[in-house]
């Protein structure tokens, strides 16, 4: 899923596929998948959103030219970089659009067949 959120005076592309996930446990050592439930009221919460909002800008980032970002690229020190062009008020405005994106890619999008 694409799309584009507003984080303070930016519009920052963001684009959530099922490798959010693998890079988001390479990386930082999360498993998003078990910790999605987290308030984004809490550390935990929020640090798992501005991760996860970072990768899926990257993604996006990258993807624009049809490929996808190589690891070297994501990493703990282009994490920090892209915090720090950030408002963390902003962020928090649009924390909770970031984690509607993420879960969104995370639902089936199947019907089950009636039996």
């Amino acid at each position: 899923m694409y799309k584009v959120i507003k984080i303070g005076d930016k519009d920052v592309p963001m684009l959530a596929v099922a490798s959010v996930n693998i890079y988001c446990s390479r990386i930082f050592g999360l498993d998003p998948l078990k910790m999605v439930g987290e308030d984004l009221d809490t550390m935990v919460g929020i640090d798992l959103y501005q991760k996860l909002g970072f990768l899926m800008a990257k993604l996006a980032e990258c993807n624009k030219n049809g490929s996808f970002a190589p690891m070297s690229e994501l990493n703990e020190d282009s994490y920090i970089a892209w915090l720090c062009e950030i408002d963390n008020g902003a962020y928090m405005e649009a924390a909770q659009e970031i984690a509607a994106l993420y879960i969104g890619q995370n639902k089936a999008t199947s019907k089950p067949k009636n039996t």
